[in-house]
């Protein structure tokens, strides 16, 4: 009964039609005299991704059942044992009811079978399996690093709820908080950052106990929100799908402690929003995050990170670019060491930090903050040959009565309106203009003429300044909180 699985999502992710990859393991260590036992969990994958409206995942030619392939081979003084899965295999359904990379996973324990992965274990009541079709592609080895879980995270804060809607949007064409989204009883987990894994469950549950856990990565106006993680479809029920499943795991215990973990998938989220959990049932080891990434041993970023870069590793002729589009925040940030001209440590930066959700996604650490660096900003538009601009987080600025924006900098004794070398960098002291803050409220904004004029003044001077058209301005996380003039 021991699990041998290389990694959570293996084997690795492929087009069954292009290329079918498959692990390799080593079972000599768990092999024992006298009988020895095989157990299979199949899980959909994209084999039978039904849930990846996004991608048209479920209109791939290569859709259908859950089909596995096994070959074992066995040496020991020169006898060899070898064989393959087929019609021998005997089959049962297993607890696992749904499971889609996006659209969660649902078990149920009572369904358990214990034991059915040991020897001795009596198989009479079970089915033959089937022959199935040969995929189209080709069979290759993985060599890729397993995606592995990197830490186990412990709540930071657990909130709760009489009443609270899981499906609250802030859009007025898309779905509202209505009645049938709103759920009693509820307890939000907030782990602190936003990342990818699975949460795991711990209870002693009682039997037939139904725990539904939602996953999402902000709240809206104090509300659970999951309108960034739902993508609308023209198939009014495809749409009312993703609501109903997306990133949601539903578990029914068995009665007694129990822990759940779901396979085959894995969510984006920083909070859960859990239904069915009793006051008494709550402890600090209930849920836990389980964040997962690939094992890589060395991580790089790319050679060519301008615009031209785009053309290098797509195959593209420049001659064929005839828009670039450079997207810069109201303020700015930056990651690691080096020099930052227009860094602040003051009550400014820790209040742009806070209100714009500047901490790492994956560690949590937090971003260095300033104010908008023109200088820097003028050279990546002249770089990169950037023709339109996207401006975004202009809405965290609202309640600024000041804000600076640097236009030069003084290094030892000269004034500077070029970006310098490093190590002038260095040493420059940025010159900031200052402008009158707009003091009001712009996440409402869905147009140019909403816009309080102060903030429409902003806007026109970074435009001036940077010589390049702003076409689009976002005014917070939502889709449509995006304004194109």
């Amino acid at each position: 009964g021991t699990d041998i699985t290389k990694g959570p999502m293996a084997p690795y992710i492929s087009n069954p039609d292009g290329v079918c990859y498959y692990d390799h393991y080593d079972v000599a260590p768990y092999l024992r005299e006298g009988e020895n036992v095989i157990g299979i969990l199949l899980g959909n994958g994209m084999r039978n991704a039904f849930g990846g409206f996004i991608w048209d995942f479920e209109l791939a030619k290569s859709r259908g059942p859950v089909i596995t392939a096994l070959h074992f081979r066995a040496e020991n003084a020169g006898e060899v044992l070898e064989f393959e899965a087929d019609e021998t295999f005997k089959t049962h359904p297993s607890p696992v009811l749904w499971d889609d990379l996006r659209m969660g996973y649902q078990y149920d324990a009572r369904l358990e079978l214990p034991h059915w992965n040991e020897p001795g274990f009596d198989d009479s009541d079970w089915e033959h399996a089937r022959r199935a079709q040969t995929p189209a592609g080709i069979a290759k080895l993985c060599t890729a690093e397993p995606i592995v879980v990197t830490q186990i995270l412990k709540p930071v804060s657990v909130t709760h709820y009489d009443a609270l809607p899981f499906a609250y949007e802030s859009s007025s064409q898309s779905a509202p908080a209505v009645e049938s989204t709103i759920r009693n009883n509820v307890y939000v987990f907030d782990f602190g950052i936003n990342t990818s894994g699975v949460t795991a469950l711990k209870i002693n549950g009682k039997p037939g106990q139904v725990i539904s856990i939602r996953h999402g990565e902000h709240l809206v106006r104090g509300n659970f929100s999951i309108s960034n993680i739902i993508f609308k479809r023209t198939e009014k029920h495809s749409t009312e799908r993703y609501y109903e499943y997306s990133q949601r795991d539903v578990f029914i215990c068995k009665g007694g402690e129990e822990t759940f973990i779901p396979k085959f998938k894995y969510d984006g989220f920083r909070y859960a929003y859990v239904e069915g959990l009793e006051p008494n049932q709550l402890t600090e080891e209930t849920l836990t995050l389980h964040e997962m990434y690939s094992d890589l041993k060395s991580r790089a970023t790319s050679s060519n990170p301008t615009a031209a870069g785009a053309c290098n590793g797509a195959g593209i002729a420049p001659r064929h670019i005839s828009k670039v589009v450079g997207v810069i925040k109201a303020y700015s940030t930056s990651v690691g060491g080096g020099p930052y001209m227009t860094e602040l440590f003051d009550a400014d930066g820790e209040k742009l930090r806070n209100l714009g959700g500047e901490y790492g996604a994956t560690t949590g650490r937090p971003r260095r903050c300033g104010w908008l660096d023109l200088v820097a900003a003028d050279y990546a538009c002249y770089m990169n040959g950037i023709t339109d601009l996207a401006l975004t987080k202009l809405d965290i600025l609202d309640t600024f009565e000041k804000i600076k924006v640097c236009t030069g900098y003084m290094i030892e004794g000269e004034y500077y309106t070029n970006l310098p070398g490093t190590q002038l960098q260095e040493k420059a002291k940025p010159i900031y203009e200052e402008w009158e803050g707009w003091m009001c409220d712009t996440s409402r904004c869905r147009t140019w003429d909403e816009l309080p004029q102060k903030a429409k003044d902003y806007v026109l001077m970074l435009e001036e300044k940077l010589g390049v058209h702003i076409t689009y301005i976002s005014v917070g996380p939502e889709r449509d909180q995006l304004i194109i003039r």
